[in-house]
């Protein structure tokens, strides 16, 4: 095979060998001059589309051809998965499907794309983070990336990437509430209390879980707005309105006072009325109880062990001849 692209009258020669596009009085002259801009390793996957879906129908084929004349330079290396996803279409609901299912799926890939490009690396705003952190919490905390956000009260973990928001200024605010909501957690409580007994009434322990955590970011925005008005707007402002259906509940967790008993309490009435699916929430991030109470018990163990070592020097330095002459 030559490596050479081929040239638009040679393409059109070929789609109207595949599709038999004379006797049905068609024109292959306009995808082909599109299809004339492409490497030729592409060319020839359109054209080795457009034959095996003229197999099926030479309507298919045309309708693969034609379309994968505008859309294959985009879709590059998912043309093999677009072609796929029209062909399972036109196999269960025909060829209106097929074009809809085409022109959808491009149209996804193209907006992935373009997020991708203005998406966000954890490498690239760890420092700003790590400042962010120490100046709210006084102290420096550790910051890892890993495949979602979460804390067990020691370190914060924070995706790899973001590319949710429409341009890298809005994903570098994801990171800042997210960090924020997960600092949150600690400096108010979340795992004061062993929510256990309720998570197991829950026949689905992660959704038991994800909804946890929506009624403590409802509860930790509102302990934020107290201390750090600016901040909580600005997380508020990337949430967007909190569901009508849970108004009530962002209402009863905004009260001064609230405790993580009464995201717990949110919980169990949600529980009895039925829960469905939470809603998306792109800055709330997971909890894992468990984890947090196993290193708040080490952290615990460790500041006894150093309490009564320290015990043990005073109590030595005492014991000494001496000792209390000198400390009259």
């Amino acid at each position: 095979m030559s490596g050479r692209k081929l040239f638009a009258h040679e393409l059109e020669a070929r789609l109207d060998e595949l599709l038999l596009l004379s006797l049905r009085q068609r024109s292959a002259a306009e995808p082909a001059a599109l299809l004339e801009a492409l490497p030729r390793e592409l060319q020839d996957r359109v054209l080795h589309w457009a034959g095996v879906a003229a197999q099926t129908s030479d309507d298919l084929g045309w309708l693969i051809a034609s379309l994968a004349a505008v859309h294959a330079a985009g879709l590059d290396a998912q043309l093999d998965d677009w072609v796929r996803a029209g062909l399972d279409a036109y196999d269960r609901n025909g060829l209106a499907a097929t074009r809809k299912t085409l022109i959808e799926f491009a149209a996804t890939h193209r907006e992935h794309a373009l997020r991708a490009h203005d998406g966000l690396d954890f490498a690239d705003i760890e420092g700003r983070l790590s400042r962010f952190l120490h100046a709210l919490d006084g102290r420096p905390l550790k910051l890892v990336s890993g495949p979602k956000a979460w804390t067990d009260t020691e370190t914060l973990w924070l995706p790899e990437r973001l590319d949710l928001a429409p341009d890298a200024a809005g994903n570098r605010r994801l990171y800042k509430a997210m960090a924020t909501l997960l600092w949150a957690q600690t400096r108010f409580g979340s795992f004061n209390v062993d929510p256990e007994p309720e998570l197991e009434l829950w026949p689905d322990r992660e959704r038991a879980l994800r909804w946890f955590a929506v009624f403590e970011a409802m509860r930790l925005e509102a302990c934020i707005a107290v201390e750090l008005p600016g901040l909580a707007q600005e997380i508020a402002g990337l949430r967007g309105p909190w569901p009508a259906g849970l108004a009530a509940a962002a209402q009863t967790l905004a009260r001064a006072g609230a405790t993580v008993e009464d995201s717990l309490a949110c919980m169990a009435e949600l529980r009895r009325v039925g829960a469905g699916d939470t809603p998306l929430l792109p800055h709330v991030g997971a909890m894992d109880p468990l984890a947090a109470r196993r290193v708040r018990a080490a952290r615990i163990a460790r500041e006894l062990t150093v309490v009564r070592r320290a015990l043990k020097v005073l109590a030595a330095v005492a014991s000494k001849p001496g000792a209390a002459a000198s400390t009259a």
